[in-house]
């Protein structure tokens, strides 16, 4: 799942952002965050990887991955996710309003995999595998329920 800066930024400030993720105290104009090659910019590209991980697991099994289009809603999800990472990694404690943001993000992440909320993608092809079906093989068994009712 791709997001990008501006997806981001519609939820923070990107001077806060820029304060979060610029360990090298450059300058703010200095702090590039969509070129990967700057420290910030590798920084943040990733934890929009983990935070696209993070919602694509909740996907899995239900919509075909890697998604064709991205909907909004799951990129405010994953914008979400991606700052309450920024705060982690900078703050020994997360603001509550922040946290309350993941949390509910979260929410809503699960909500759509229990299908409450049904979004306009493929649908995943249906296995074993995926539906969580289990086989197992083994040897037939020595004693049968019939040899231990003499015992």
């Amino acid at each position: 799942m791709q997001i990008n800066v501006a997806d981001i930024t519609r939820f923070i400030a990107e001077d806060e952002l820029i304060q979060l993720l610029n360990d090298e105290n450059a300058l703010a104009d200095e702090v590039d965050l969509t070129d990967e090659a700057t420290a910030a910019g590798e920084r943040l590209s990733y934890l929009i990887l983990s935070a696209g991980e993070e919602v694509e697991s909740y996907l899995r099994g239900i919509y075909a991955l890697p998604l064709a289009n991205t909907p909004q809603l799951l990129k405010d999800l994953c914008s979400r996710l991606v700052i309450y990472y920024c705060f982690l990694r900078r703050v020994s404690e997360v603001p509550a309003d922040r946290e309350t943001s993941y949390k509910d993000a979260l929410k809503q992440l699960a909500e759509i995999r229990k299908g409450n909320i049904v979004l306009d993608l493929a649908k995943a092809e249906t296995d074993s595998a995926i539906t969580g079906g289990i086989t197992i093989s083994a040897p037939a068994r020595k004693f049968t329920d019939n040899d231990l009712e003499a015992w």
